[in-house]
C-alpha cells in the first residue's frame, strides 16, 4: 500500500477539472436550475471528496473509518447516478431545438444530443455496476475509482459542452439583437468562448 500513499493527491487533480468545467453551467443561473440539479451536483461534489478521502484513509491506517465511509459513499454514487438520468430532457430539449432551428446550432444535428444520453446511460449503468462493494480486492477498488473518475470527466465535459452551447446561442442572440440577422463572424464565436471561461 505504501506505493498509493500519495494518490489521493493525484485525485484532486480531475476534481478541479470537474468543477471547473461545470462552474458556469451550475454558478451561471443558479436560481433556475430545478432540484434534481442540485441534489446532482452536491452528491456528485461530495462523492468526489470521497474519491479523495477514501484512498487517504486506506493507506494511512483508517481502514474502519475507510470501510465505513464506503457505505456513505455507495448511497450517495446512487443518488448521483439517478438524479443524472431524470435530467437527461434537457438534450432531448435541445435535439428538439436544434431539429425546429438548425440555423442557431451551427455544426450540431439533433443525433449528437440522443448520442450524449445513450453514452451518459451506458456510463451511469458501468458507474453503478462499478461501485457495487467489492472493498476486499484491492485491484477492484482501483478499477471502481478508475470508473468513477472516467464517467466523472465525461459528465464534467458534457456539461461543458452544454455551457459552450449555451454562451454561443447567447453571444449571438446580443449581436443578432444589435446587427440585425447578419452571420456570426470568427471574432464573435471566439468572443463566445471567451464569455464562457470568464463568465461575463
Amino acid at each position: 500500500m505504501d506505493k498509493y500513499k500519495n494518490l489521493h493527491l493525484w485525485m484532486i487533480i480531475p476534481m478541479l477539472i470537474m468543477q471547473i468545467g461545470i462552474f458556469m453551467s451550475y454558478w451561471g443561473d443558479f436560481t433556475k436550475k430545478t432540484w434534481s440539479v442540485h441534489i446532482h451536483y452536491w452528491t456528485g461534489t461530495i462523492w468526489y471528496i470521497y474519491l479523495i478521502v477514501q484512498p487517504y484513509l486506506a493507506t494511512h491506517g483508517h481502514t474502519e473509518k475507510h470501510r465505513t465511509n464506503g457505505i456513505i459513499g455507495m448511497l450517495l454514487s446512487g443518488g448521483i447516478v439517478f438524479t443524472a438520468l431524470s435530467m437527461n430532457y434537457r438534450n432531448i430539449e435541445l435535439a428538439n431545438l436544434v431539429a425546429e432551428f438548425p440555423e442557431r446550432f451551427g455544426p450540431f444535428k439533433p443525433w449528437f444530443f440522443y448520442g450524449d444520453i445513450v453514452i451518459e446511460t451506458v456510463m451511469m449503468t458501468v458507474l453503478l455496476i462499478a461501485i457495487i462493494p467489492r472493498y476486499t480486492a484491492s485491484k477492484k477498488t482501483r478499477r471502481s475509482c478508475l470508473v468513477a473518475n472516467l464517467y466523472c470527466l465525461y459528465n464534467n465535459m458534457a456539461s461543458t459542452e452544454q455551457s459552450c452551447i449555451y454562451c454561443m446561442l447567447r453571444t449571438r442572440r446580443i449581436f443578432r439583437s444589435t446587427h440585425g440577422n447578419a452571420t456570426l463572424s470568427r471574432y464573435e464565436r471566439i468572443h463566445s468562448l471567451i464569455y464562457f471561461i470568464c463568465g461575463r
